[in-house]
């Protein structure tokens, strides 16, 4: 019981970390597609 709940934890921390990582990569190519668009 205790490897599995350890195991699901670590899964939904992976799986937060990888979001986290995908929303910070997101918002920097918007961020720049918005500086290219305006021409700043």
């Amino acid at each position: 019981m205790q490897t599995a709940y350890m195991r699901g934890r670590a899964w939904i921390t992976g799986r937060l970390a990888h979001i986290r990582r995908l929303q910070k990569l997101l918002e920097r190519l918007y961020i720049s597609k918005t500086v290219c668009y305006h021409g700043y």
